[in-house]
C-alpha cells in the first residue's frame, strides 16, 4: 500500500497513441517537474519544502524497451549500460565483450552523450530520406535503437531529466525469477540429475522431496508439482516468480541430502552460488545492501561457472544480473518488481467490476482504498508491527500476536528462524509493550552432531529476542522423522555475519 498508483492506461489505448508508452512516460515525467523546485507543505511546527528528483525507473527489460525505443535484450546492443557489449554472431573484437564474459571490470560504461549522438544521427538520416525501409531497419538493428520521433530520447526538453544509461534500473525479480537465470538453471539442473547422476534422480523423486520441504509460512506452500515434466519442456522452468523463490532453497537442500556433489561437483557449486545470490536478494531493500560486495562476487562466480557448464544456454539476463548490483549501488538500496506486481493484482481486482469510465473510476477506487488504509490508523512506514494483535488482560500496553511484519517480511509462529548470532529457533509468539520493539518467544533447536545445519526439534531451549535480530526465515526438511532431526537451509549472510 505504500506505493501509490499514479497512472492507469490500458495497453490497447497506449498502442494507439503515436509514440506509444515512451510518449506517455514523457508526459508523466513532465508532471513531476514541479518537484525539482519544491512544494511548500504544512508541518507540525512550521511549513517545510518538499522536493524530489528522478532516481530511476524500475521495469523489466521489455518495459525499458518500450519506454526508450531500445531494440531490447535480444538485439546486437543487448544492454544500454554497456557500450562495448556485442552479441553479433560473427563474434566480438578485442575491445568488446559478449554475453559469456563474467568479469564486470571489462564492461565499458555507456554515456548519455554517446546514445543521444546515435539517436540524433539516426534521426538526421531518416528525415533526409537517404535510407530506405530495409536500410533503416538494418541501421536500427546495428545501433540498438529504433527511430521514434515522439519518444523520450528525441524529446530534447527531457534530456536534463531522463538518463538512458543511469535511470533504467535492473529488476532482480524478472532477471532471476520470471523466465530468468534461475528458471533456466533449474530446468538444466533437473535434466542433468536425471541423465548424468547414478542412480538417476528422477522427476518424481524431486517432486516427493520438495513436498517434504517447509519454507516460510508467509509464502505459499512449495509444491512438487511446480517442477513436473510438462513445465520443463522448454528451455526454462515455467513458473511464477514466487514459485521460483520457494523452489531454489528446496533444490539446494536436495543437492545436499542426496550428496549430488560427489558426482556432479560443478553443477552443485553453480546452483549453490545461485542459491546464495537468492539468499542475499531476499533479505530486502536495505538489509541486502550490507552484503553487496559479496553479492557482486557471487554473481561473477556464478556467471563464469554457468558459461562453462551450459555454454549453449547463455542468455542476456545472465549479463543483466551484474546490473542488479550496479542498480543497488546507484540507488543505495535494492528495489524489485514484486511490489508493483502485487499492486497490479490489486488494480485488476478493482478493474474487473468497472464498466464505464474505466481508467478514472479504477484509479479513484484504488486511491480511496489507500486513503482508507491510512485513515484506519495503519502506519505504512512502521518497521515492525503485530498482525491482528490481542491485548493482554491486566497488563496495560502489552499485546501479543501469532505473526509479525518486520524487516524480513511476515514471520509466523512455527517458522524456523536464524538470528544474526547463529541461533536456530522455532517461533511461537510475538510480543510488544506499548511502542517498544517487538520480541519473539520461541524454542532454540539443539545442534545434532558436528554439522551446524542439522537440528534436533525434540531438544529445545526457550529463547526470547527482538525480531530485529532475525537474519532470515529458513527452509527446512526432515532427515530423520523418527528422531525429529531436520536440515536447515542456512542463509549465506550468516557466514558473513560470523566473519
Amino acid at each position: 500500500m505504500c506505493w501509490a498508483t499514479l497512472c492507469l492506461v490500458r495497453c490497447v489505448l497506449v498502442a494507439k497513441i503515436v509514440g506509444g508508452l515512451s510518449y506517455v512516460f514523457t508526459k508523466l515525467l513532465q508532471l513531476f517537474d514541479v518537484f525539482a523546485g519544491g512544494i511548500l507543505l504544512p508541518g507540525d511546527d512550521e511549513p517545510f519544502m518538499f522536493n524530489a528528483v528522478l532516481g530511476g525507473v524500475l521495469a523489466d527489460l521489455v518495459g525499458h524497451q518500450a519506454l526508450t525505443a531500445w531494440k531490447g535484450p535480444n538485439a546486437i546492443r543487448a544492454c544500454t549500460r554497456c557500450a562495448n557489449l556485442n552479441t553479433r554472431r560473427a563474434g566480438k573484437s578485442d575491445t568488446e565483450v559478449d554475453l559469456t564474459d563474467h568479469d564486470d571490470r571489462l564492461f565499458l560504461a555507456a554515456t548519455d552523450e554517446e546514445i543521444y549522438l546515435l539517436i540524433d544521427n539516426l534521426q538526421t538520416l531518416v528525415e533526409s530520406g537517404a535510407l530506405g525501409s530495409t536500410a533503416q531497419d538494418k541501421l536500427e538493428t546495428e545501433l540498438g535503437f529504433n527511430h521514434e520521433p515522439h519518444g523520450i530520447l528525441l524529446d530534447r526538453a527531457m534530456r536534463g531529466t531522463y538518463s538512458p544509461t543511469q535511470h533504467p534500473l535492473t529488476d532482480w525479480m524478472h532477471t532471476f525469477c520470471q523466465d530468468g537465470v534461475a528458471s533456466v538453471e533449474m530446468a538444466l539442473l533437473l535434466k542433468r540429475l536425471a541423465s548424468h547422476h547414478q542412480p538417476p534422480v528422477t522427476n518424481p523423486m524431486v517432486q516427493t522431496f520438495i513436498n517434504e520441504c517447509t519454507g516460510p509460512l508467509g509464502f505459499d506452500k512449495v509444491e512438487g508439482i511446480w517442477v513436473e515434466s510438462k513445465r520443463l519442456k522448454g528451455k526454462a522452468l515455467k513458473a511464477f516468480s514466487s514459485m521460483v523463490i520457494g523452489l531454489v532453497p528446496c533444490l539446494a537442500l536436495l543437492l545436499t541430502v542426496y550428496d549430488v556433489a560427489s558426482q556432479l561437483p560443478e553443477e552443485v557449486e553453480c546452483f549453490m552460488l545461485l542459491a546464495d545470490i537468492f539468499g542475499i536478494l531476499t533479505l530486502g531493500p536495505r538489509e541486502s545492501m550490507r552484503y553487496i560486495g559479496r553479492l557482486r562476487d557471487l554473481v561473477i562466480a556464478h556467471h563464469r561457472l554457468f558459461v562453462k557448464l551450459y555454454p549453449d544456454q547463455v542468455r542476456p539476463k545472465l549479463h543483466h544480473a551484474h546490473h542488479v548490483v550496479s542498480s543497488m549501488k546507484q540507488l543505495g538500496y535494492l528495489l524489485a518488481c514484486f511490489v508493483t506486481e502485487r499492486k497490479h493484482k490489486l488494480v485488476n481486482q478493482v478493474a474487473v467490476h468497472t464498466f464505464r469510465n474505466f481508467e478514472h473510476t479504477t484509479l479513484v477506487d484504488v486511491l480511496h482504498q489507500q486513503c482508507s488504509h491510512l485513515a484506519s490508523g495503519h502506519d505504512l512506514f512502521q518497521h515492525e508491527l503485530l498482525v491482528a494483535p490481542k491485548h493482554v488482560h491486566d497488563h496495560e500496553g502489552l499485546a501479543t500476536s501469532s505473526n509479525v511484519v518486520c524487516h524480513v517480511g511476515e514471520v509466523h509462529n512455527k517458522d524456523i528462524m536464524c538470528t544474526k548470532s547463529g541461533v536456530i529457533a522455532k517461533a511461537e509468539s510475538f510480543w510488544r509493550l506499548s511502542d517498544g520493539p517487538v520480541h519473539v518467544r520461541g524454542q532454540s533447536l539443539a545442534r545434532e552432531g558436528a554439522e551446524f545445519a542439522l537440528r534436533n526439534t525434540r531438544v529445545t531451549t526457550p529463547v526470547c529476542f527482538e525480531v530485529a535480530d532475525i537474519l532470515s526465515i529458513c527452509t527446512w526438511c526432515f532427515t530423520d522423522t523418527d528422531r525429529g532431526i531436520i536440515r536447515v537451509r542456512l542463509p549465506p549472510s550468516l557466514l558473513l555475519e560470523a566473519a
